[in-house]
């Protein structure tokens, strides 16, 4: 289950549901979790959307996160 309009205080930012940040022209998508990577891919690529994913995942680099995508 995808968890949507949830209030990330670090990010200062709001969690959407895909339909909503896709009508919304949101440009980057970001996975806090890889294990729903897959799924997420899926669900997007169904929706004929083409935007950006960046995948977080729990390696660090010193104090930042690393990205893959």
């Amino acid at each position: 289950m995808i968890e949507q309009r949830l209030n990330i205080p670090l990010l200062q930012n709001v969690t959407l549901a895909p339909q909503e940040a896709m009508q919304m022209g949101a440009a980057t998508i970001v996975i806090m979790n890889p294990n729903y990577e897959t799924e997420i891919q899926n669900m997007i690529a169904g929706m004929g959307w083409t935007a950006e994913v960046a995948v977080l995942n729990e390696a660090s680099d010193g104090s930042q996160l690393k990205h893959v995508s």
